[in-house]
């Protein structure tokens, strides 16, 4: 939701000139859930409102923190140069001059353009709604134009809006909430001051110093009561700023002794119980006419008293006191704004020439006008090449979300956007989750974005977020077989294995050539030492690779017995030996007996066998 603040920011409001600061990065608005448009109002219509002035808005930050909107430390509560939808935005340094998680919580920022007469400027935004955004910037010398130290007596305290130079309240003293702008400071007159203790090195005023001091003051009485001094005990050295019984202004600068400068304005006259803006500027030149003073924006004429300011500096070791000279002269009245510089220089819009009464403060709020949905934390859940990868970006809206459309160029270069995903039940914090394939190449830039709705019809498009496509690294390959052992047989089988799916496989033995092979195989090396390497690549194309020594020690085959010669000779040989006996047998045989006729048949027989038998051995 974006509610246009607007922000009265008068010109008078806090006398300041400053050269406006800004971050070095610039700020990225969609990583917050809400804002407003703050309207900056110049109500004088015949003074412009200068470039670096000091402006309040006011808000009710304790809503906000119950509702869950914002941090209830205010750390998101960031002010912006630039409106919403500006193609450049600013961080701006800005104080909280009071508390956060309050009602009137008011925060302090300085302007970034002139804004004239009766003008407005709308260029402003305030951003919230973001618990991880970190400290904002928040130096108070660039929101009050170079300042050491800045009171704005809020919160019932003497708080340095700057620096660290805190005042300590004595006797009596009060503070009123309807100051000059919101609250001030009462003294009594009698008893009532606050003293700086830490003024440090920022209070050791040299004689070539810049210096100067500015308020707006209330005064009760015409008295001689002093704004504010920095004396020693005997007022010997040191420096006052007060006014006189004679309703004119009075500033003190004293080195030692005698050698001083005092200076005191003629006119215009201060009144009484009304708020009036004072200056008193020294411009570091040691003499009576480097003083100038004004009350309400015109210039007083001076008359210079003393006019000997011998020395190096004013300085002394005691506080600085806020109403009161070393127990003398207290001040009776009403104090806002103090703000004290330093070798700044006096800038021309930084004095008005019309007093504050002349000007209003407005803060009201205009109806609601819907922010689009916000988006935060894009993520993915990897990037390999060939997976499926989850798109996720967080989508915000206070009005509730309506539907998204996912786009993405898959590496091509151009996007194709899916179809409408509803959030759901209009939630105001989802997910825009996304699936998709990537393609299996390594290398590929990949660019993705997302367009949401809102239920209120408003829209908003996401970052084109971007992602190059990764390998699954190389796979890891393991050999089963063979071992590193030594093997007495062949074949011997080759069984390997991969962590990823392959789309190759090659070996190489013994450094040789490299073969292609299909898991698993068997190979059939000569015997000796060897080493087989195996290859293998993924779908991606990214190769792993393993390597194992092993032996191959296969025993010769054991000869079977031979008759050694050739065939035929060894045929003819047993033939003749053979004949020899038939021969024998033949001449011995009674060819009248039939047992002697069947020996030699049988004998016969024998002889034909056993010749085969050799003729078998030998062919």
């Amino acid at each position: 939701m974006k509610n246009i603040l607007l922000v009265s920011l008068v010109f008078a409001i806090i006398f300041i000139l400053t050269t406006p600061s800004v971050l070095a990065q610039p700020f990225e608005p969609n990583s917050f859930t809400f804002f407003r448009d703050l309207v900056v109002v110049n109500n004088n219509e015949s003074q412009t409102l200068g470039q670096g002035f000091t402006v309040n808005i006011t808000i009710d930050h304790a809503s906000l923190v119950s509702s869950g909107k914002a941090l209830a430390n205010g750390d998101d509560f960031r002010i912006v140069w630039g409106s919403f939808n500006a193609t450049t935005h600013i961080e701006l340094d800005r104080v909280n001059v009071t508390p956060f998680n309050t009602a009137i919580t008011t925060i302090a920022f300085s302007v970034q353009a002139d804004v004239a007469g009766g003008g407005t400027d709308t260029n402003y935004s305030l951003y919230y709604g973001n618990a991880t955004s970190g400290t904002p910037p928040q130096d108070g010398s660039v929101v009050y134009d170079g300042a050491f130290a800045f009171y704005t007596f809020e919160n019932n305290e003497v708080k340095d809006l700057v620096g660290t130079h805190d005042g300590t309240l004595n006797g009596t003293t009060s503070f009123i909430p309807n100051g000059e702008l919101g609250g001030a400071l009462v003294l009594d007159g009698s008893t009532g001051f606050s003293d700086i203790n830490n003024p440090g090195i920022d209070f050791d005023f040299n004689v070539a110093d810049n210096i100067t001091i500015e308020m707006w003051i209330n005064r009760s009485e015409s008295h001689n009561g002093v704004l504010i001094s920095r004396f020693d005990v005997s007022g010997s050295k040191g420096w006052s700023f007060a006014g006189t019984p004679t309703d004119n202004l009075e500033i003190i600068l004293r080195a030692s002794g005698a050698n001083s400068l005092k200076v005191t304005s003629s006119g215009p006259s201060i009144k009484n119980n009304e708020w009036e803006h004072i200056i008193i500027h020294y411009n570091g030149t040691g003499v009576g006419s480097g003083i100038r003073m004004f009350i309400n924006g015109n210039e007083s004429v001076t008359v210079i008293n003393e006019d000997n300011l011998a020395g190096n500096d004013f300085n002394t070791t005691k506080p600085v006191l806020i109403g009161v000279f070393d127990g003398l002269n207290f001040y009776n009245g009403s104090i806002d704004q103090l703000r004290i510089s330093r070798n700044q220089p006096l800038k021309s819009h930084f004095i008005t020439t019309q007093p504050r009464t002349t000007f209003s403060v407005e803060n009201t709020t205009t109806p609601a006008v819907d922010i689009p949905p916000t988006f935060s934390q894009n993520q993915t859940n990897g990037t390999q090449a060939g997976t499926v990868v989850l798109h996720s970006l967080l989508w915000a809206d206070d009005d509730g979300l309506d539907s998204f459309i996912f786009s993405f160029d898959n590496g091509s270069g151009t996007f194709v956007n899916d179809s409408s995903v509803s959030f759901g039940a209009s939630p105001t914090s989802e997910w825009s989750n996304v699936s998709k394939s990537v393609p299996a190449t390594i290398g590929l830039t990949i660019r993705w974005r997302v367009f949401a709705n809102d239920t209120g019809g408003k829209n908003n498009a996401s970052t084109i977020f971007t992602y190059t496509s990764t390998g699954a690294g190389s796979p890891a390959v393991s050999i089963d077989s063979p071992t590193n052992t030594t093997f007495t047989s062949v074949p011997i089988d080759l069984n390997v294995s991969a962590d990823q799916t392959s789309s190759a496989w090659w070996l190489s033995l013994d450094s040789g050539p490299n073969i292609t092979f299909t898991p698993n195989t068997t190979i059939s090396p000569a015997n000796g030492f060897h080493e087989i390497t195996v290859f293998t690549n993924n779908t991606l194309g990214e190769e792993g690779q393993a390597s194992v020594f092993f032996t191959v020690n296969v025993p010769a085959p054991v000869p079977e017995p031979t008759i050694s010669g050739s065939p035929a000779t060894i045929v003819l040989v047993i033939a003749l030996m053979l004949g020899l006996v038939l021969i024998l047998t033949l001449s011995r045989t009674d060819f009248t007996s039939i047992d002697s006729i069947i020996r030699v048949v049988i004998t016969v027989f024998i002889i034909i066998a056993f010749v085969g038998i050799i003729i078998s051995f030998t062919v």
